[in-house]
């Protein structure tokens, strides 16, 4: 009874949940999710995504590494992944009665879709792991886009709290990326293939310096959503995880794994860096 009072407000997923359903080349995921609750803002027209989406088409695509495609940066698949969201939403969290205002706030929701080929079908665990870790490694590391925003210093620290959970019938890869600077902040999530070349990224992230409380609170609802989706493979996936069988999946994933570690840039080849991905996106 005492928890009401100390836990902080934020949606649940209950059987009144609504369910969401997207379809990527035949194969249909289903999950349920709250609706949008952010009172601050209104939700935005492009945040209503479609709910089919073509895998082949890689005009959708983003590049993981640069942030886009362009002539400069055409889609290497031997050293970039390709991504692109496909839902989008963001949840309201106030504190309880007997709260404080680290107990407020919000978290946002992306669930992208990852295309990584070189490490072979993502149905056999290790080469799933590989593919998960090259993601962190792309979309956290000094090479990656978000690197010029933060000088020098290292800006994200991961994966921590690496897990492997199954829920129903599914295998998911778990892990937390902290935004060093927001102590307890960051980016919470699950990972699962979705064919032999790419994999869902269910990814809950908090931009605010949440209480261990509402840390708790986060995760709680990220795991609700994560338990209640359910995939039905086309069938051509479903012969790419029949041969994966046959050929033998291998070791399974790592039980454990330690944060990354990423060798800082020299000053001079930092700033390249910087500068070439400022001239791409049209800072100056």
């Amino acid at each position: 009874m005492f928890s009401y009072f100390t836990r902080p407000k934020g949606p649940c997923v209950n059987r009144k949940t609504e369910t969401v359903t997207l379809t990527f080349s035949g194969t249909k995921l289903h999950f349920k999710a709250p609706g949008y609750s952010y009172a601050m803002i209104d939700q935005d027209e492009d945040d209503l995504l479609p709910v089919d989406y073509d895998l082949d088409d890689f005009s959708q695509y983003r590049s993981v590494l640069y942030g886009s495609f362009n002539e400069e940066h055409p889609y290497d698949p031997e050293i970039d992944i390709a991504g692109f969201g496909c839902f989008k939403s963001i949840w309201s969290f106030r504190k309880p009665l007997l709260g404080d205002k680290y107990d407020n706030g919000t978290l946002s929701f992306t669930l992208g879709v990852r295309h990584i080929a070189r490490f072979g079908s993502l149905f056999k665990p290790q080469n799933m792991e590989k593919a998960a870790i090259e993601s962190i490694d792309l979309t956290y590391g000094p090479k990656g886009w978000l690197a010029w925003e933060d000088s020098k210093e290292q800006r994200f620290l991961g994966p921590l709290n690496w897990s492997i959970h199954h829920f129903q019938g599914l295998e998911w890869i778990h892990y937390f990326i902290n935004e060093i600077h927001l102590k307890r902040g960051g980016r919470i999530t699950w990972n699962i293939p979705l064919t032999e070349e790419h994999f869902l990224s269910f990814t809950f992230r908090d931009t605010g310096y949440p209480s261990e409380k509402l840390v708790k609170e986060f995760n709680r609802l990220a795991r609700e959503i994560v338990e209640t989706c359910e995939i039905d493979y086309s069938e051509a996936v479903q012969q790419q995880i029949k041969k994966a069988k046959i050929e033998g999946l291998g070791p399974p994933y790592s039980t454990h794994r330690e944060p990354q570690v990423w060798d800082v840039y020299e000053q001079e080849a930092y700033d390249n860096h910087v500068k070439k991905y400022k001239q791409q996106i049209g800072y100056f």
